[in-house]
Parts: C-alpha cells; sequence; structure tokens
C-alpha cells in the first residue's frame, strides 16, 4: 500500500501493542515496524514467519475427512503418514501453494484426541512455513513469545516443527515448519 493513507485524516494510527500484553507475536511484528520506520498497518509478516505452509485440521474420521476434501472439494491427497511422537495419523492435501493437513488422533489420551473431546472437531492450527527455525525460535523467545517447544521436533515429512502457545497468538494454536530439504 502506498504512505498516501498513512497521512489521510482519520487514518488509523498505533502507539502501543495490540495485545493487552506487551508480548507475544504482535509485538513483536510492532517492535520490527518500528525499527524499521514502518507503519504498523503495513507490516511484513515474513519478517518473522513465511507463508501459511498448512491449515491442521482435528477430525474423527480420517477416511470420511479424506472423502470430504479429496472427493468434494478435489484438494489431491499428496501424503499419509502415522506421526507416533505427536500421537496422530496425519494427511496432507494440497490447495493452492499450501496445504490442509488432516489429523486423526491415535487415542483418546493424544493432544489431539483431547482437543476433539473438548473442542470438538475443526480448527486445530495454523501453521507458517520459516527458513530457520532454530533462529525463529530464538527471536520469539527473545521477545517473550510464550512457546509449547522451545526446541523443534520432527514433523510430518520430515520436517521441523514447533508449536507456539495461543496465548501469545490470540488464542491460535501456532505451528512453525521448517519444510525437509526435498520438501521446502
Amino acid at each position: 500500500m502506498s504512505d498516501e493513507r498513512l497521512t489521510r485524516p482519520g487514518a488509523r494510527q498505533v502507539d502501543k501493542p495490540l495485545l493487552p500484553q506487551d508480548h507475544g507475536l504482535v509485538s513483536l511484528l510492532l517492535s520490527r515496524e518500528s525499527r524499521s520506520g514502518r507503519h504498523a498497518d503495513s507490516i511484513d509478516s515474513r519478517a518473522v514467519l513465511g507463508l501459511i505452509d498448512h491449515v491442521g485440521v482435528a477430525v474423527s474420521d480420517l477416511d470420511g475427512a479424506i472423502a470430504l476434501y479429496e472427493g468434494t472439494f478435489g484438494m489431491p491427497l499428496v501424503h499419509r503418514e502415522t506421526v507416533e511422537e505427536q500421537g496422530v495419523e496425519a494427511v496432507l492435501l494440497d490447495v493452492g501453494d499450501g496445504h490442509v493437513e488432516l489429523l486423526a488422533p491415535l487415542g483418546p489420551e493424544t493432544v489431539v484426541g483431547k482437543f476433539i473431546e473438548k473442542r470438538g472437531e475443526g480448527l486445530h492450527h495454523v501453521a507458517y512455513r520459516v527458513d530457520d527455525i532454530d533462529a525463529t525460535l530464538g527471536e520469539l523467545k527473545q521477545a517473550g513469545v510464550a512457546l509449547i517447544d522451545s526446541e523443534a521436533r520432527v514433523g510430518i515429512r520430515g520436517s521441523r516443527v514447533a508449536f507456539v502457545h495461543p496465548k501469545s497468538t490470540g488464542s491460535v494454536l501456532t505451528e512453525l515448519v521448517e519444510p525437509a530439504p526435498d520438501h521446502g
């Protein structure tokens, strides 16, 4: 956007973080904006996060969900894997430059199993692609962002992943994904 809209009467000015706490991704982005001299409305989210890699959807019936997303919505299934460490069977379906990741719990005691029990099926998380997950985690930690994972772990297709706590992201579970070299 042009800088013209920033000078028009009534243009919104942001002088403090949008969240009540003085931490989190919004504050980190605002602090980057301050250093760069850009207005908060024009923050480039790629400064910390890359593209949206995928949207995670918790499902009880994986085959039924595949039928919906692949058969009805026309999204090609590109990968299916059991990720024991995370207690899920996961499926990736292509959509645009990203994916929909369907997550079925391996049991009721798993994180996704508990999620479905408490909240029902549906949107579980949003995942952002990053080039260097270790550097990104370090920057987020330094900014005071609450992390679920302080170190990356192995995710689907050999990617490196880490989760950011929803209390720092406006109640949205956020995943960072550094794709494996052959899937970037």
